[in-house]
């Protein structure tokens, strides 16, 4: 069935296409748009897990698979908004599966998943399906609880309500609890109170705000004591002050005198949330005219008749204090006025009109109409009845236009909620224990009943993080249906596909009115064009070009044929194509590694034709044989389909018909299939098998040969003589009668298709699969003169290539090309580990897996049945399983069902996910007996050697269906990671848990580094190192790669996510690999570790490119120019050592183009406070020229060019000089190069600002580096003032590289420049080292470890013994201090502070975090790192909020540091943001130093102690 539609599908499609015409274009866009929706297996990861997924790719119009894509792309967004990685995956039947790797070492933050096909591209981004994904290490709460306000807006002295609920992890709600709770208002408690909850777990929390409130920062925060655990669950209260939006909206969209108006509102707060509202409607005279309220999410809709000449406006009563009033709409005074109810099963659509009109009303679903009628309206009302039983499920749009369209009304609504699927999810148990295996069943029928065969996913998780999460993103329904159709973000859209919620359908009608309809949201070049951009993806392309021995292009028949297998003759597939006369060729939809031959003639007979330039891969998309702008006229597309020759060819016959192939040469394909390998040969005049052949042919195949091929094929082949030739101990082959022209009878010896002169040098024996011999003359005509004498073909394993058969007529010239696809180019999946287990009981139970299992593939049968097994982690606790999918009638459906799993003795304990040296923590091991009788439990904990425990006791009563909490004490006394392992043993009952702890230093981390290549005696000061923690490493750099390589590899240590910085550890490797490849030192290890590097680097960046091309930090629109150019500059160096997309650096070059003003300048996006943004527009234009003239970009920028000169030589600076300089020699300016090298001589190194805004170090650095690059390129460099150039950049290195990311790629491009030049004469350096008067280097070899670095004052020496030839040096010292190393030139100031230094589990404690810009200047993108104690946790729907209200431009999160990054600060700005940090586990902690720093300049950071919490 599923196959009958798909072809039925595609037949639809392919008759589109050939209908198409430029008129219909977006026509035929719109009939097959496409959606594509994702479900996870979670939402919430911890660094090293996985995240799994499953794609669905629809026709919009229906839920149907769609035919046309068949790759989708996946993008995975890093907390920066920066692509982490791109994938792409094939799909098949609708869906594809796909995964990715949280890396051990990830940094923490809110990911997205997105995705989208090459046909999505021709809408806006925010049309794609998008998911947000939390990685965060947290401690899942070990009781399942809710909070929610169901009112979303309070002002004060309002009542506030909220709803709270609880489950225990058995999944039971739990009655008659006593829970405290706690209003806080700006960090500070000012209620405390209880609550009980009722039958069913639940309670309502009433208080009320005060009445002089004036924030609307407010907390709500719950403590239970369950089980043996103290758990709290907080969250914001929605406090409106004197900030909201509220926005009305006439049903239909008109507000007529007169007439009863139906009006719709929405409210939202200062952050875009909804708030709900209570006011009064009143007119000009403040008479009031009515009420009203909203009735869900700040939506709501009031009924009233306005009057001529009044205006009329809101006033709120609720939320208190909000002042300001909202105008309506105005009233016009004709018009008309459509409404649309529902009765029974029937729409009444009621219009009103003020005159007698001729109107259109019009029924669209998904852009197509449903209904059409033309009316003759009087005055007055007249109720229309519409049947809307033939529409589909989803949003219909209800238009009236005037008879010549103009439109006078619209409204939408929702239609058949409830044609979707249900599916019921039952388990064999509702109990389980751990490790045991579950039984589950998934049954899907439609509304009627009727099972509906489906393809769902599944995932199975423990409820504790799910809930903790709450997640309320888009599932299936409410995306597929709702969500993608609507402008705007609709808040919690699951709530409206809720069965159990009595309002979830008048309030999706709500959402009806409020929102604006967008079915199509097209981007700008389809809106200009009214023609589609991007065309469907094809996949697993073969391409190429037809020409003739003139290699000018040819009008051919080619054919196109997958190898015969003997094994399995219904792989073997055939087809054929005529291309134009541009002789174009390509296939799509080609196996992988399976063997093809491309066969071809010119439509024009005894004309020689060869195949060119071969090309495949998933990524090639060949330019259109014509200039066609619609990628439906381009008569490539759909691909082909191949001819299936081991089933009935007229099953297959559609795909041959798209591509206007005969039908009877597809029957005769067909009647030739079922021939066995060994049984066809390709000859020159027709089909024959091997017996027809005579003697004309012999094959001998890879049973047969021996180690030498002479001698298994003597004797076996009539007329063929072997000869061996003494001289060249080499064997002659001929064939009898054959003789060419040149008196030479040496047959034609084809080794994998390529020819061989001596077969013994060209292949093992052992390698050949079989040999051919052709001895006809006429039989081997298709190898021309060449093969007069014979043929002997010789197939390699390695080139394994059978024959097959085609039939060749003599009036025509053929070539032919044997072909293996290379592998899939595909995103690789991997599968989900799912553990087996034999018993429930275990020696120790270590598995604890969020996810315990996913299946993206559950296809219910016929009866709507499907049945999967899988078994239980170590987890007591309740599991969700989620499951969601498609019937194959488009239906959609979702549902979820929980179970519990618990043991006879449950042995749990919550640690901190990291702990910091010198911290105690008390950690609660809870032991639950689940028997009906009292047990002893006995207890051992087993520590870390560097952790110690205080005593505890060592054996417990316990209760029967009780839990008892013993507190074990340890303190971590040095870094270590390893497990925390607890063994009760009861009742002849053992339980043995294993949980991972990691435990870092305290203190400050230090890093110093002493670098240079000059003999030179240097102080430094050690202070207030931590005992036991310092660690050295001096290197001497014999070779300029290796100095590189360790330069790279110190920078990877900081944190990185945008453009630049990805940058700084990837473009230097273009310098060692040229200096590699150019100096004749190749050094494989080095030369490899350069590639992978650049590798990773490409895949990278690449991510960064933005909609609208070009560049930007983070991949957000608009690009900027500077960091374009930048972009340019690195990808054309890539492209010496990478394969470089070259569609993109031709749409990279195209955006910088048009940047040009016509003036000699560039036009500069000012977005945001970033450092390029306040740069001024004559050093970015610089900067640009610079950029493009270095990748190449020449007469195209000429007056550009000239204008940046000018300004050089008129700023007397010389950073821009100098760049400049350069910039003069790529374009091959002498004169002006050597005026403007004149210039930077004269400023000798001062400088303004770079094109980053850098400044000190930095900006020191860049200057230098183009200084003396630009003196590289004189005719006689002046060598000794290069020299101490490089010096003083050597002397500048530091840990995380030579200052800004733009300071260290120069330097190094300097560096290797410099190093060109002098050749590798420092390979003989030989030199002294001392430190504190120790000798620790002599001559070429270090002599002793660096271990007598003492607190305070310090020495290093170091002396060379020719100062012509001199090795850098570099010594790192790595160390703690209990006392921060702030740096006197640091710009920005952080201070942290909690609001309390101790208080209990479960209660929060808040940290305030501000950074003050010291300096009257704008700053540039600026990062605090904050050390967050280990028993305090982030809470990560703050975290979240707090990125919403735009506080702070993203987060990551490494380890016990809560990373926060800012686009900048206005001069002498302070920012303060606040986190409410929930108590987690009981102890004494300290955080680690906090610390704040400029992007652009990482040497100068301001440092401040830790903040220390004492939890009860």
């Amino acid at each position: 069935m599923k196959n009958n539609i798909k072809g039925f599908q595609l037949l639809m499609l392919i008759l589109l296409l050939l209908c198409g015409s430029s008129k219909g274009q977006l026509a035929d866009y719109a009939q097959n748009k496409e959606k594509i929706y994702i479900q996870t297996n979670h939402v919430f990861f911890k660094p090293g897990e996985e995240l799994f997924f499953k794609i669905y790719l629809v026709n919009a119009k229906n839920n149907f698979i769609s035919v046309l894509s068949n790759v989708v792309y996946v993008e995975i967004i890093g907390p920066s908004g920066s692509i982490v990685e791109k994938q792409n995956y094939h799909i098949e039947d609708g869906y594809a599966e796909g995964s990715f790797q949280f890396g051990e070492e990830v940094p923490g933050g809110m990911y997205k998943i997105r995705a989208y096909s090459n046909w999505m591209q021709n809408e806006k981004e925010n049309t794609w399906f998008t998911k947000e994904i939390t990685v965060q290490s947290v401690l899942a709460p070990r009781v399942l609880m809710k909070l929610e306000f169901p009112e979303k807006g309070y002002g004060p002295g309002d009542e506030v309500t909220a709803a709270y609920a609880i489950r225990d992890l058995g999944d039971r709600p739990i009655p008659g609890y006593s829970a405290k709770y706690t209003v806080s208002i700006q960090g500070q408690t000012i209620i405390t109170d209880a609550v009980r909850t009722d039958s069913r777990g639940k309670a309502a929390i009433r208080f009320k705000l005060p009445a002089d409130l004036n924030s609307s920062d407010g907390l709500l925060n719950v403590t239970v004591n369950v089980d043996g655990y103290t758990e709290a669950i907080s969250r914001s209260i929605p406090i409106i002050v004197n900030k909201i939006d509220l926005q009305f909206m006439p049903e239909g969209g008109t507000f007529i005198a007169g007439i009863p108006a139906n009006v719709a509102f929405k409210a939202i707060n200062e952050f875009g949330k909804p708030a709900d509202v209570k006011g009064l409607i009143k007119d000009e005279l403040n008479n009031t005219i009515t009420s009203f309220e909203s009735t869900h999410d700040g939506m709501g809709q009031v009924a009233f008749t306005p009057q001529e000449g009044r205006s009329y406006r809101a006033v709120l009563l609720k939320p208190a204090g909000v002042v300001q009033h909202f105008d309506l709409p105005a009233v016009s005074r004709q018009g008309l006025v459509m409404h649309i109810r529902r009765k029974e099963k029937l729409l009444q659509v009621s219009i009103t009109t003020t005159r007698d009109i001729d109107i259109r009303l019009v029924a669209q679903s998904k852009n197509d109409v449903h209904y059409y009628k033309e009316l003759s309206l009087q005055k007055g009302t007249q109720v229309v009845e519409i049947d809307p039983a033939t529409f589909p499920t989803g949003i219909a749009r209800f238009t009236i236009t005037t008879a010549t369209r103009i439109p006078l009304a619209e409204r939408i609504v929702f239609l058949h909620a409830d044609r979707i699927l249900n599916v019921k999810i039952t388990t064999d148990k509702e109990r389980y224990q751990p490790r045991e295996k579950v039984t589950l069943h998934l049954k899907t029928v439609d509304e009627t009943g009727q099972p509906v065969a489906s393809n769902f996913s599944l995932t199975v998780i423990d409820d504790k993080l799910w809930s903790l999460a709450d997640d309320k993103q888009d599932h299936i329904l409410s995306w597929l249906l709702m969500s993608s159709e609507l402008h705007g973000k609709i808040e919690e859209p699951q709530f409206y596909f809720r069965q159990d919620k009595k309002a979830a359908a008048s309030s999706l009608d709500l959402v009806m009115l409020t929102h604006g309809y967008r079915y199509f949201d097209y981007i700008d070049h389809v809106e200009r064009t009214g023609q589609p951009k991007f065309g469907a993806d094809l996949s697993n392309i073969l391409s190429g070009v037809i020409a003739d021995i003139n290699d000018k292009p040819v009008k051919s028949t080619v054919y196109l044929i997958r190898s015969f297998d003997k094994n399995n003759t219904a792989a073997s597939k055939i087809i054929k194509q005529e291309t134009g006369e541009d002789g174009k060729f390509f296939f799509t939809d080609i196996t992988p590694a399976a063997n093809y031959y491309i066969m071809a003639r010119s439509v024009n007979k005894k004309e020689h034709v060869y195949i060119r330039g071969v090309m495949q891969g998933a990524e090639y998309i060949p330019t259109p044989a014509k200039k066609l702008k619609d990628p439906f006229a381009d008569d490539r597309l759909p691909a082909p389909l191949m001819a299936d020759v081991n089933k009935n060819i007229d099953k297959g016959l559609n795909g041959f018909f798209a591509l206007d192939i005969p039908k009877q040469d597809v029957m005769e394909w067909a009647k030739d299939a079922d021939r066995k390998l060994e049984e066809v040969v390709v000859i020159g005049y027709g089909t024959q098998r091997k017996q027809q052949l005579a003697g004309a042919v012999t094959t001998v195949n890879s049973q047969e040969i021996v180690t030498n091929v002479s001698n298994m094929l003597y004797g076996r082949v009539a007329g063929l003589e072997i000869k061996t030739n003494q001289l060249y101990n080499s064997d002659e082959f001929h064939i009898r009668g054959s003789q060419s022209i040149s008196n030479s009878n040496q047959p034609l010896i084809l080794l994998d298709g390529i020819p061989v002169d001596k077969l013994s040098d060209a292949i093992n024996p052992a390698d050949i699969v079989s040999i051919t011999i052709l001895k006809d003359a006429s039989a081997t005509a298709l190898y021309g003169s060449q093969g007069a004498n014979g043929v002997i073909l010789i197939t390699s394993r390695k080139e394994n290539y059978p024959s097959t058969i085609i039939n060749l007529e003599p009036t025509y010239y053929y070539t032919s090309k044997a072909i293996q696809l290379k592998q899939d180019r595909y995103t690789v999946t991997k599968g989900f580990y799912a553990p087996k287990y034999l018993s429930p009981e275990t020696q120790v139970r270590d598995d604890f897996r969020e996810t315990i299992y996913w299946n993206p593939v559950v296809q219910t049968d016929n009866k709507g049945d499907a049945t999967v097994e899988f078994y239980n982690s170590d987890a007591n606790t309740t599991f969700r399983a989620i499951a969601e999918g498609i019937g194959y009638n488009g239906k959609l459906g979702r549902s979820e069902k929980t179970y519990s799993v618990k043991s006879p003795l449950m042995v749990d304990a919550k640690i901190p996910p990291y702990m910091t040296t010198g911290d105690v923590v008390r950690i609660p091991l809870v032991i639950r007996n689940n028997t009906e009788k009292a047990v002893t439990a006995k207890v051992l904990a087993l520590l870390p050697y560097n952790v110690t425990q205080e005593p505890h006791p060592d054996s417990v009563s316990v209760p029967a269906d009780s839990s008892v909490q013993v507190l074990i004490t340890v303190k971590a006394k040095s870094a270590v990671k390893g497990n925390f392992e607890f063994i009760v043993t009861a009742d002849k009952r053992r339980e043995f848990i294993s949980l991972p702890v990691k435990i870092v230093s305290n203190g400050f981390p230090v890093i110093t580094t002493l670098s240079g290549n000059k003999s030179s005696e240097t102080k430094f000061t050690v202070d207030h190192m931590m005992e036991g923690t310092l660690a050295t490493e001096l290197k001497v750099f014999n070779k300029i790669e290796d100095r590189l390589l360790s330069d790279i590899e110190s920078m990877l240590r900081e944190p990185y996510g945008c453009f630049e910085q990805t940058s700084s550890t990837t473009y230097p490797n273009i310098y060692i690999l040229r200096f590699l490849r150019n100096s004749g030192n190749r050094n494989l290890t080095v030369e490899n570790k350069a590639m992978d590097y650049l590798k990773a680097g490409y895949k990278r960046l690449i991510g960064f490119e933005t909609a609208q091309n070009g560049f930007e930090w983070f991949g957000r629109t608009p690009p900027h120019e500077a960091l374009t150019a930048y972009g340019l500059l690195e990808f054309t160096a890539m492209s010496e050592f990478l394969h470089v997309d070259k569609q993109m650096l031709a749409r990279t070059k195209k955006f910088l183009l048009s940047r040009r003003d016509g003036k000699g300048n560039f036009q500069i996006h000012k977005q945001g406070l970033d450092a390029f943004a306040s740069v001024p527009d004559h050093i970015a234009g610089c900067y640009i020229v610079y950029a493009l003239t270095a990748a190449g970009v020449k007469t195209e920028i000429q007056k550009e060019y000239n204008t940046a000169v000018k300004q050089a030589m008129e700023s007397k600076d010389a950073y821009l000089s100098s760049m400049m300089a350069l910039a003069a020699h790529h374009m091959g300016q002498l004169n002006d190069f050597n005026q403007l090298l004149s210039a930077a001589k004269q400023a000798k190194l001062q400088s303004a600002t770079s094109v980053t805004n850098s400044r000190n170090t930095s900006l020191r650095v860049e200057t230098i580096a183009l200084y003396a690059l630009a003196l590289m390129k004189e005719q006689t460099p002046d060598m000794g003032a290069i020299a101490d150039l490089i010096t003083g950049i050597m002397k500048e290195k530091k840990y995380y590289g030579y200052g800004s990311t733009q300071a260290t790629v120069l330097a190094l491009q300097a560096i290797v420049e410099y190093q060109k030049i002098i050749g590798d004469k420092i390979a003989a350096s030989q030199m002294e080292i001392k430190v504190n008067n120790k000798t620790v280097f002599l001559g070429s070899q270090p002599q002793s470890a660096v271990d007598n670095i003492r607190d305070g004052n310090n020495v290093f020496s170091i002396r060379y013994k020719d100062e012509n030839i001199n090795a850098p040096y570099q010594l790192e010292l790595a160390y703690y201090t209990s006392l921060p190393p702030t740096d006197p030139q640091a710009e920005l100031k952080i201070s942290t502070s909690l609001s309390d230094s101790s208080t209990r589990v479960g209660e929060t404690v808040r940290m305030q975090v501000k950074v003050t810009n010291t300096k009257d200047i704008l700053q540039p993108m600026s990062i605090a790192k904050v050390g967050i104690p280990a028993g305090l946790t982030v809470q990560p729907w703050q975290l979240k909020e707090i990125l919403e209200q735009e506080k702070i431009a993203y987060y990551e999160i490494f380890d016990n540091y809560l990373v926060l990054y800012w686009m900048g600060f206005a001069p002498g700005e302070t920012k303060t943001v606040n986190f409410d940090l929930k108590a987690e586990i009981g102890g004494n902690y300290k955080g680690k130093a906090s610390t704040v720093y400029l992007y652009y300049t990482p040497e100068f950071k301001h440092w401040i102690s830790g903040t220390a919490i004492t939890i009860e």
